[in-house]
């Protein structure tokens, strides 16, 4: 009963959501802070665009990464998502990429530009020891 007095945010974690709803109490979502429009573009004739992302939430259940292929007119080609356990929130951008590439070489597509919004991603491409130790084979092997 209390809870529902209280004039604070609820957080964006699960567990809390859950919590709060088995105890019947009215959940306030934090306001978004900003919205931000982006505009995909598709990449060069003969090329595949694969646009990756990652989530860590703490909980082993909900931690994922995934990713989108598309052609030059936007056909869908593939895309795939997967549990990947409890990670940090850059482990697991790192992840989506390096399965995307993975994907990509199963698949032996030659010409592929990858969308991040990871910026230490981005950078490791010319960096190596960007990468976390316990990636660093599989990014040197994919």
């Amino acid at each position: 009963m209390v809870g529902n007095l209280t004039s604070k945010k609820a957080n964006d974690s699960m567990s809390s959501f859950s919590m709060l709803k088995a105890f019947d109490i009215n959940i306030r979502p934090c306001k978004q802070l900003s919205t931000v429009e982006v505009l995909w573009s598709p990449p060069a004739r003969g090329w595949i665009k694969c646009n990756t992302d990652g989530v860590a939430s703490g909980s082993s259940l909900l931690d994922a990464c995934g990713g989108l292929f598309r052609d030059e007119e936007a056909n869908h080609l593939l895309s795939f998502s997967v549990f990947i356990g409890p990670r940090t929130p850059v482990v697991t951008e790192f992840m989506a990429v390096i399965i995307a590439v993975e994907k990509v070489k199963q698949l032996n597509w030659s010409k592929l530009w990858i969308e991040t919004n990871c910026m230490l991603v981005v950078k490791a491409f010319a960096n190596v020891h960007l990468v976390s130790w316990t990636l660093k084979s599989r990014w040197l092997t994919c």
